[in-house]
């Protein structure tokens, strides 16, 4: 049986930190990296490996990025997570396939916050400034979290990666089935620099999050954790 499916007893350090997590102590997200990311990033390679995406399996940035994302999803379940049931990674595997086979464009999660947006008809080039990404802006007004998450990004990231970050969860959002195509088209780069500037840029947001306490209503937020 796989050592990765089941365990023959509760791992002390494992318990410990699930359980930090789940009581909220962020810290411990490190320490899942660090102790046992391995095991997760193997998972993570597994499920890429099934899609036959071996340009994907061959980046190290790319398989580190999808990584931290499955990472996120296990500091998740750590609320429900039992020490004498199966692994986190195990536990959470249906949602990690999940976010994996989002961030490589082959499925995506809906983002229905993101569906009322208009549609645009793809152009040749690089596009200044898509009426969509307009839309999400205007609809933070209203969105008290949404405005905070995007006063954030635009400190962390430059103009272009705004740009490239959010028409790519758009998207995604749209049920785009390879979504940093049609985002590369749009703005001009290629498919691998606009899942590179999302992962870059993702990473960056998690550990302004992770540094500020002001900002720890965004830590359950969809783009850093992943997921819709």
């Amino acid at each position: 049986m796989n050592a990765d499916t089941t365990r023959k007893s509760a791992d002390p350090d494992l318990a410990d930190i699930m359980s930090r997590l789940a009581d909220g102590d962020m810290d411990a997200m490190g320490d899942l990296r660090e102790r046992f990311g391995h095991r997760i990033r193997g998972v993570v390679r597994r499920i890429v490996r099934k899609t036959g995406r071996r340009d994907i399996l061959n980046d190290p940035d790319e398989i580190e990025g999808l990584t931290m994302d499955a990472i996120l999803i296990v500091v998740g379940y750590a609320g429900t997570w039992k020490p004498w049931g199966a692994l986190p990674w195990t536990w959470a595997y249906r949602a990690i396939e999940e976010v994996v086979w989002s961030g490589i464009g082959h499925r995506v999660t809906e983002l229905e916050e993101w569906h009322q947006v208009s549609e645009r008809t793809p152009v040749a080039g690089r596009v200044p400034r898509s009426p969509r990404i307009d839309d999400v802006y205007r609809m933070a007004e209203s969105r008290p979290e949404l405005a905070l998450f995007l006063s954030v990004l635009d400190e962390e990231a430059s103009d272009r990666d705004v740009e490239v970050v959010l028409e790519y969860e758009l998207q995604k959002a749209d049920g785009v089935r390879a979504p940093s195509e049609t985002t590369a088209v749009l703005t001009g780069l290629k498919p691998p620099n606009v899942r590179k500037i999302a992962s870059r840029t993702r990473k960056k947001m998690i550990r302004r999050v992770a540094s500020d306490q002001a900002l720890a209503v965004l830590a359950g937020f969809w783009f850093l954790s992943g997921g819709a």
